[in-house]
């Protein structure tokens, strides 16, 4: 077939990729099953004009292929051309069906794969049986099966043994079938490059023989350690748009890592950095994650998180994703680094990613182990070069200064330290490089001073520790809940850790459980309860009422760390702000909450109060004015449809069962209620029994005393008949209210 692709012209253009396709089949689901066809460039028949193009020669005589020849460098896409020529026949299983070449990926849940069979015999393609995944099923060239529920894959051979006589094409071939498509290989693609880099250095030709000791004890390594885990192995499906990218550098290598939410590796990728390379580190650190984030988008993720150990790179992309403040930075590489800040920045606006960097430490990093050889390796190698081993290089955790430490010099250092007080470390580094040695290194003083009990256990040093966030993306998810006090008052305080931070404050009559487990309940009963609580070591919450309380409606308790209170530091933070309120108002703790309640977090829009995330409905409060709103040119409303009346129209008030001879009291329109009801001097009055009142300004106004409602003086006539009687005398204030009956003094009090 060599010499007949000489003349035949492949546009390779449109070729399937196999790490494409086997991205695409591990986005489907678990109901997958595999279809191959049976012997498929054979069952491709050539026109008869073609046959003379393919003949071979055989016992003497000449013979014509009529079948389709798997050497022809363009019988994959003459296949690839058949097989999606069949499936546009029916749109179901075209839907159902990935192809690639002659293997077929059935989605089952669209349709079954014995109908995509029965669909390709139609056209005259035998098929083989299906292989379903729950099964078992071998796909592009991985075992695929079931392992504890999870489908998980793994090399569907075994490991090839080395070659015996090394040469350039017998290293590159083994070390390919070690790495091969395989999505992930762990530490054995840094290694399996840094082989087939050195067998390259070593031999001129692809088929010169090479003795090298070095070369045949990293070739053994690579086998020994292979004999005792293979890295060849993950999760098969990945399902949803999230994805976290671990990206790190070294002098050696990139590395990046492609991982679900939920922890489970689905791809990883390591490239050798040239030889020589005078790159800076930070330069190499911000190419590997322009290298992760391609390769999460390749997957089809848009909810990207990616975790550097550079605080550099970490700054850099921070500022550049929130625009917060320009990329600081005169390196030499200076537009260089612009150039890929401003490229991470330009994907996500056009593909409308949502990225997050985070910045981790290098121990935890995944993508760290895809940037390390062992660091003989680099030892010798650099010593066949002469140039310096790097630290950064090294694989191995470094050792020297644990064995320094446990040497003579560690035990001096540690006599040092002892005699000076046990200061920290650069006092000690000073006494240990004045008494003891003057190369003494910093890494054994470090080691002696971590490792001291006597500073760890007292005024021991701080350490850092990674920090979190006690918010949640669900309102009333995750609730924090407290006893606070306010002016001699206990009271249970409860807020929402979700987006509303919608708070509810309950007054304890005394601060025990009972109390407490009531209101929660209560609470509990009103708005549901959280799938989470979060509270500190009070005895309250600690008790048993509490625990099965919260057992009862299947509510997690959490509490925090002794002596932390930053550990539920969401409700803390609330206590100030409600009591800050009430002190400065000189209001109600309730009115502090309402207030907390209904003002926006952001400051300037109504939907960032805590209330909105809670109530559908608009929520009125307290800090608005009653006659807010109300225009003062605005024409009073009437409030009756007969005899309108209107605030400040004089009217007459008249209580129904009085006398028809008593007069009605008089008074003044001063708001409106309804239409059926309105305020005069302040008290609600029905309209019908209220009158306008049209009188002249010279009317005498002295029997208001004889209004509505008020009886006239009762006159009591003593039996001693000097005494005067009281005159009528008008009463400055308001009237009282008496009662209507009829009083009459007792007879021995009358004249008779």
């Amino acid at each position: 077939m060599r010499e007949l692709n000489a003349h035949v012209a492949a546009y390779s253009a449109d070729a399937d990729v196999c790490a494409e396709h086997l991205r695409k089949w591990r986005r489907h689901g678990r109901r997958v099953a595999v279809v191959d066809l049976r012997r498929a460039y054979l069952q491709l028949r050539l026109d008869r004009r073609l046959w003379p193009y393919q003949t071979v020669m055989l016992h003497g005589r000449r013979h014509c292929l009529t079948r389709l020849g798997f050497g022809l460098n363009v019988a994959p896409l003459l296949m690839k051309a058949v097989v999606r020529a069949v499936l546009s026949q029916d749109s179901a299983v075209e839907r159902a069906v990935s192809p690639y070449v002659d293997d077929l990926l059935v989605d089952e849940e669209v349709v079954s794969a014995e109908r995509v069979v029965e669909h390709f015999r139609r056209f005259g393609l035998e098929c083989k049986p299906p292989a379903r995944a729950e099964d078992g099923a071998r796909m592009l060239g991985l075992r695929v099966q079931p392992v504890a529920g999870e489908l998980q894959w793994s090399r569907d051979c075994a490991v090839v043994p080395p070659p015996e006589v090394v040469t350039r094409r017998a290293v590159f071939a083994w070390c390919g079938r070690l790495v091969a498509h395989f999505p992930v290989c762990g530490w054995l693609r840094p290694a399996a490059a840094w082989v087939k880099r050195h067998v390259n250095q070593l031999t001129e030709g692809w088929d010169d023989a090479t003795d090298d000791g070095t070369l045949s004890a990293q070739i053994a390594y690579i086998q020994e350690r292979l004999a005792g885990a293979d890295p060849a192995r993950g999760q098969w499906c990945w399902t949803g748009d999230r994805a976290v990218v671990w990206a790190d550098a070294s002098s050696i290598a990139f590395g990046v890592v492609i991982e679900t939410p939920d922890g489970g590796v689905m791809e990883d990728a390591s490239w050798l950095r040239p030889s020589g390379s005078s790159a800076h580190i930070n330069m190499a650190e911000l190419d590997a994650a322009v290298r992760g984030l391609n390769l999460a988008i390749a997957w089809g993720a848009t909810e990207i998180e990616l975790r550097t150990d550079s605080a550099t790179v970490h700054r850099w992309l921070s500022d550049a994703l929130s625009g917060r403040t320009r990329l600081r930075t005169r390196a030499a590489g200076e537009m260089l680094i612009r150039r890929r800040v401003s490229l991470i920045r330009e994907l996500t606006e056009e593909l409308q990613l949502e990225l997050t960097v985070t910045l981790v430490r290098s121990a935890e990093n995944l993508a760290d182990a895809l940037t390390r050889v062992p660091k003989d390796w680099v030892r010798e190698q650099s010593a066949a070069d002469g140039v310096p081993a790097e630290a950064a290089a090294v694989g191995a955790e470094d050792d020297a200064a644990g064995a320094g430490a446990e040497g003579e010099l560690g035990a001096s250092v540690r006599a040092v330290h002892e005699r000076a007080g046990h200061p920290g470390i650069r006092r000690t580094l000073y006494f240990a490089r004045r008494d003891v040695s003057c190369d003494v290194p910093r890494a054994t003083v470090r080691a002696v001073v971590r490792g001291c009990d006597i500073c760890r256990s007292i005024d021991p040093a701080p350490v850092r520790w990674r920090h979190g966030s006690l918010g949640v993306k669900e309102t009333w998810q995750r609730v924090a809940m407290d006893v606070t006090h306010y002016q001699g008052r206990a009271y249970l305080s409860v807020i929402d850790c979700g987006p509303s931070r919608f708070c509810v404050w309950r007054q304890l009559r005394r601060a025990d459980a009972v109390e407490v487990c009531g209101h929660l309940e209560q609470m509990f009963h009103e708005r549901g309860a959280p799938t989470e609580i979060l509270a500190d070591n009070d005895t309250v919450f600690r008790g048993r009422q509490v625990a099965a309380l919260t057992a009862r409606w299947g509510v997690s308790l959490r509490f925090r760390a002794v002596h932390q209170p930053g550990g539920n530091g969401v409700v803390e933070r609330c206590h100030r702000s409600i009591k800050v309120i009430a002190a400065r108002r000189t209001c109600s703790v309730a009115e502090a909450v309402h207030i907390y309640n209904v003002t926006p977090r952001d400051g300037e829009t109504t939907g960032s109060a805590p209330a909105a995330g809670v109530y559908r409905y608009a929520m009125r409060d307290c800090i608005r004015p009653a006659a807010a709103g109300e225009s003062a040119d605005q024409e009073p409303p009437a409030v009756s449809d007969g005899e309108q009346l209107r605030v400040g129209d004089q009217v007459w008030m008249r209580r129904r069962g009085t006398r028809c001879t008593d007069t009605s009291r008089r008074g003044v329109v001063t708001s409106g209620v309804s239409r059926q009801v309105v305020e005069v001097d302040g008290v609600p009055w029905h309209v019908r029994d209220l009158r306008p009142r049209h009188e002249s300004p010279c009317r005498d106004d002295g029997d208001d005393a004889q209004s509505d409602g008020e009886a006239p003086p009762i006159i009591v006539d003593l039996p001693s008949g000097g005494d005067e009687r009281p005159a009528d005398v008008a009463a400055d204030g308001p009237p009282l209210r008496r009662s209507e009956r009829e009083r009459r003094p007792p007879r021995h009090w009358c004249e008779c």
